[in-house]
């Protein structure tokens, strides 16, 4: 690709060059989408798109009793029984005691104490308890084969538009400074950037026929990022954001992107040494993040404009980009990939119209995967 070309935005402007345009040029008005239209662009040959989400099985919960239980206790009531299956060991992380669990009947354990060299010992309320695999029977039958519960999760390729029109004798005017329909083409690009970064962000799945004409919205992250989410209480510590960085990382990939307003970022920023972050710039779009090193990962902390006003202004957005995808509709012999569509006047028509288009949508894979931190004002 010639950058020269991209820079002008002059000429004809294809899905590879008009993506590319979008990726190094309009990355500060749209960094997450731009972070997915680089990384994790795929095709979905329908404008619905769905897909399961699904991961590893939770393998800790808790004791659930209020007095806990002596040492030769042998029913047991923890928090999510769905963690153990007859025949699996349990740990108790304080005692290290190991246990057998014989039969579960929703949240209470049947088990057998000390079935370790560890003796057993009282448990407490909230003690936490592991599922470390399952000590099979000798010369017993094959188990049932256990599976992951899964969840349907629907979203839809949205149509953006932003059209570029100027006179025919402005088209035809040779220009003082820069030609006119290069400098509107450029002014546009940035305008549907911000429109397809801000249903990345906030949108929210549907599909209506009203008066007989189809119109959907995409699936935003706020929308779906539900099962890991906060609320730092105004002021928070580093020990605070440890705590909710551990929920975010204990799924998914090792580096994960954070996404906050000016504001949010200078705060979370400030919480850590120069040692233990560095300035990165990125390989794949015009941005440059701060890198918080954690003992689970990398956070790259990206400042993203469109995160304003007392509730998303506060906010961190945490995300997943293995689990995040943007898909752009193809099929058919039609490539309703990002583009820039050319000379669409008529004949009759005094002007030169020009339109950025595109057709894709977001999915966002396993809620548990991403978080979200509110309400962050000061560093404590």
């Amino acid at each position: 690709m010639n950058p020269n070309t991209t820079l002008a935005f002059g000429g004809v402007m294809y899905p590879e060059v008009a993506q590319q345009v979008f990726i190094n040029i309009a990355a500060k008005d749209a960094p997450l989408s731009a972070i997915l239209l680089a990384t994790r662009e795929e095709i979905t040959t329908r404008p619905q798109i769905d897909w399961y989400g699904h991961g590893l099985a939770t393998r800790s919960t808790q004791i659930n009793n209020v007095g806990g239980y002596n040492d030769t206790t042998t029913l047991i009531v923890v928090d999510s029984g769905a963690v153990f299956a007859a025949g699996d060991l349990l740990h108790v992380e304080r005692t290290n005691e190991l246990m057998l669990v014989t039969a579960v009947s929703t949240n209470t354990l049947t088990v057998v104490r000390s079935f370790g060299a560890v003796a057993a010992a009282a448990l407490l309320d909230d003690d936490y308890v592991l599922n470390v695999g399952p000590a099979k029977a000798e010369a017993a039958g094959t188990s049932d084969m256990r599976t992951n519960q899964t969840t349907k999760y629907t979203s839809y390729t949205q149509i953006f538009e932003r059209s570029v029109q100027l006179s025919g004798t402005l088209a035809a005017s040779v220009p003082n400074t820069e030609n006119e329909r290069v400098r509107l083409r450029r002014e546009q690009m940035h305008e549907i950037a911000r429109d397809i970064e801000l249903a990345c962000l906030f949108g929210d799945p549907g599909e209506s026929n009203s008066g007989g004409t189809i119109r959907r919205s995409t699936s935003g992250f706020i929308r779906f990022a539900n099962a890991n989410v906060s609320d730092a209480n105004g002021t928070i510590t580093k020990a605070e954001f440890l705590d909710f960085l551990s929920q975010v990382f204990a799924k998914g990939a090792q580096t994960k992107l954070g996404f906050a307003g000016y504001a949010a970022a200078a705060i979370l920023t400030s919480l850590w040494s120069s040692t233990e972050r560095s300035t990165v710039e990125s390989k794949v779009v015009g941005l440059t993040f701060q890198r918080i090193a954690t003992p689970w990962g990398n956070l790259d902390l990206i400042v993203n404009p469109h995160l304003t006003g007392t509730t998303h202004g506060r906010q961190l957005l945490v995300v997943d980009p293995e689990q995040a995808a943007v898909r752009s509709l193809v099929g058919n012999g039609e490539d309703r990939r990002l583009r820039l569509l050319e000379d669409l006047q008529t004949k009759t028509d005094d002007a030169k119209i020009d339109k950025w288009f595109a057709e894709l949508g977001f999915t966002w894979g396993n809620p548990d995967a991403h978080g979200i931190l509110s309400n962050i004002q000061a560093a404590g």
